[in-house]
């Protein structure tokens, strides 16, 4: 995965959350990097990183791809 960075729309992730529970959520991808994702929620400004090996999909908006 290339270092990008995006702002504005809402991508769909699916992810494990420190209690190994499987979470879908619709962000804002900040940042993407080899390591992993740096992500807001749409009504928050608290930057959270997911390491990669915890990212199960990423659904971009507007793009068909699933990574």
């Amino acid at each position: 995965m290339v270092e990008k960075t995006k702002t504005g729309e809402e991508d769909f992730i699916s992810y494990l959350d420190d209690d190994n529970k499987i979470k879908n959520q619709w962000v804002i991808i900040l940042k993407q990097e080899n390591s992993g994702i740096t992500f807001k929620f749409n009504n928050n400004e608290q930057q959270i990183f997911i390491p990669i090996s915890r990212i199960l999909k990423i659904k971009f908006k507007g793009n068909n791809n699933e990574y």
